[in-house]
C-alpha cells in the first residue's frame, strides 16, 4: 500500500493493514466469515476477482521505516533506471523483468475493504 508522502498517521495505517491481515489472512480457514485474501466467495462463473488483493496473498508485513521511499525499497536498480529515463541517458539504463498487470478495482473491492477497516478498527479500540 501506498499513500501520499508527509502522511502523519501512516503507523496507524500500518497497524490497521497488519491487524487484518492477522485476524482475517491465510489463518482465517472459516469460509463463514470474511477472508482478506480469499475472493472466492465473491466470484461467479467460476471467475476469480482477485479484489483488493490477489488470493494467492498471505499475508501483510510492514515496510521498515527506513525503506520508505522509493529508491530504498525498490532498490539501487530502480533509482538508475528512474534516474536514466529523465535524463534520457539511454547508457545508464537496465533491462526490467516485465510486471504483472494489476487487476481493475471493483465496486465489491472497496466495500470489501471498507468491511474490512472497519472490523480491524473495532478490534483495535
Amino acid at each position: 500500500m501506498v499513500t501520499r508522502k508527509g502522511n502523519t498517521d501512516i503507523d496507524n495505517v500500518i497497524k490497521i493493514l497488519t491487524t487484518m491481515s492477522d485476524n482475517y489472512g491465510s489463518n482465517q480457514t472459516d469460509w463463514n466469515k470474511f477472508q482478506l485474501f480469499n475472493s472466492t466467495k465473491y466470484s461467479d462463473d467460476d471467475k476469480v476477482y482477485n479484489l483488493l488483493f490477489k488470493d494467492s496473498t498471505t499475508e501483510l508485513k510492514a515496510v521498515e521505516s527506513n525503506k520508505r521511499n522509493y529508491n530504498a525499497f525498490l532498490g539501487e536498480d530502480y533509482g538508475d533506471n528512474k534516474e536514466a529515463r529523465e535524463s534520457c541517458d539511454g547508457a545508464k539504463t537496465t533491462e526490467l523483468a516485465p510486471t504483472s498487470v494489476s487487476t481493475p478495482v471493483s465496486p465489491i473491492t472497496e466495500l470489501v475493504l471498507l468491511i474490512g477497516l472497519l472490523a480491524a478498527a473495532q478490534r483495535l479500540l
